[in-house]
This record gives structure tokens, sequence and C-alpha cells, in this order.
């Protein structure tokens, strides 16, 4: 995984399986560079992306409500996961997620 943070945008590649730890080291690591006011988390690279570590990216989505965060290449199976947790998905782009009206995010 690589993690690029440049005038309050941050981007995370996803290159292989993306679990708890990676889920956590992303959160951390956004909290270092915030305020962010654009994040991209591609995961069009990961092997595979554990459903456990899909809160931990629900909770990064809540706390920064504020900032157009942008996820690529989730299955609609992670999707639905996410929307389980309060995560609503702009009607413009499925890569574009809301958080339960907290401000929106893409």
């Amino acid at each position: 995984m690589s993690i690029a943070a440049e005038a309050g945008t941050t981007v995370v590649k996803v290159d292989r399986n993306f679990d708890v730890a990676e889920a956590t080291t992303v959160r951390d690591a956004l909290s270092l560079f915030a305020p962010v006011q654009r994040v991209t988390i591609d995961f069009r690279g990961a092997a595979s992306i554990q459903d456990a570590a899909l809160p931990i990216v629900a909770e990064i989505l809540k706390t920064h409500a504020q900032a157009c965060v942008i996820l690529l290449g989730l299955s609609r199976h992670h999707q639905c996961l996410l929307r389980y947790m309060g995560v609503r998905w702009a009607e413009r782009a499925v890569a574009a997620p809301s958080f339960g009206g907290a401000g929106t995010l893409g």
C-alpha cells in the first residue's frame, strides 16, 4: 500500500490484501495529514478486501465527512456492507459516498 499526501489531498493505493491492519494504517495516516480536503482510496489493485476492515473505512468516512472522499474498486458486496454501516452513496457516482447526511464526501 502507498499513501501520498500533498496540499490537503491524500491518495491511498491498495496493492495487496486490505485487512484490519491496513485499514488502521490508513486511518492513522489520515489523522496525521488532517485536515484533508480530498481523499482517494483506490482498491483496484487489492488482491482482497476483508469485510472486517470495512468498519474502519466507515469510520474514516465519518471522521472526514467534510472532505471529498472517493473510494475506487469496491465490489457491490463491499458497497452494501458500507451501506449497512450508514454510508450513503451519491447517486451521481458509485465511487463517491456520503455518510448518513453528515456531509457530502463525493
